[in-house]
């Protein structure tokens, strides 16, 4: 099948960084959404329209008419090393409709593991809600695979 998205290549943390960034505002913007994130791509498109704000990318659905935010539709956190925790922990606070955590890890065993603590995270939260709703993306180095696995918080309130 090949290499069709360039995952083989050696990236930096930061090249890495930014080519996530750079998809998911371009696909913010296509869906109607404003994007915290970052500027400083070249291309237009894919440059957010605000820098970041408390995580690494925001979607925002704003009223430009009374200035004032509507709806978080996506906030994203990503991690390239081994210290998820303060990164998450933005995450799991954040009120969204939906929360991306994107992050590596040596194989898929390594993936899974770090999804399965993940999910313990947001089970041992207390200020989170029934149908809170989190995609984890693991890439696994190994393997040049993305993992993905979505959690809906089932707790009952």
């Amino acid at each position: 099948m090949g290499d069709r998205l360039g995952l083989r290549r050696r990236w930096s943390r930061s090249e890495w960084t930014d080519l996530v960034k750079a998809d998911l505002t371009k696909l913010g913007h296509e869906l109607g959404f404003e994007v915290n994130g970052c500027r400083r791509h070249e291309e237009r498109e894919k440059a957010a329209d605000w820098s970041e704000w408390v995580w690494d990318l925001t979607w925002v659905d704003y009223d430009k008419v009374n200035n004032v935010t509507l709806d978080l539709p996506l906030i994203v956190e990503s991690e390239w090393t081994d210290d998820l925790g303060v990164d998450f922990e933005k995450l799991k606070v954040g009120r969204a409709r939906h929360r991306l955590m994107i992050f590596r890890a040596k194989d898929s065993v390594a993936v899974n593991q770090k999804i399965q603590y993940l999910k313990e995270l947001v089970r041992m939260y207390r200020g989170g809600a029934t149908g809170d709703r989190y995609l984890f993306a693991g890439f696994s180095t190994q393997t040049s695979d993305v993992h993905f696995d979505l959690f809906v918080d089932p707790r009952c309130v």
